[in-house]
């Protein structure tokens, strides 16, 4: 009996890393998400709050009258990112791109 209670223990553990692996690795695919396809203001103090995604496509502008603080996730897809901050901006967790494979390797912008 000993013996398969410590298998059954040793199960659960590894199913509980597993599990707590995938839900770690997906956790950007299940956040809140805003998508922001045209150009946008938005007004000054605006913050991207810890656990929300914000994405920007297609090359839209967006221009903030203040500080901008991103806590969460700000993207761009399928284009740059195009920020006009009329204040201070702080990123605390992440800013990323994802560009296309058309683009060169030398073209950074």
């Amino acid at each position: 009996m000993p013996q398969q209670k410590q298998l059954l223990i040793g199960a659960a553990l590894v199913f509980a890393l597993i599990a707590g692996w995938f839900a770690w690795n997906n956790r950007e695919t299940t956040m809140p998400t805003v998508v922001i396809e045209t150009n946008q203001t938005l007004p000054g103090g605006t913050v991207v709050e810890d656990g929300t995604r914000v994405v920007v496509k297609n090359g839209a502008t967006i221009t903030v009258d203040g500080d901008y603080t991103v806590k969460g996730l700000l993207e761009c897809e399928n284009g740059a990112l195009n920020l006009v901050v009329k204040g201070a901006f702080k990123v605390e967790r992440l800013l990323r791109c994802e560009r296309g494979e058309q683009r060169a390797a030398t073209d950074v912008g």
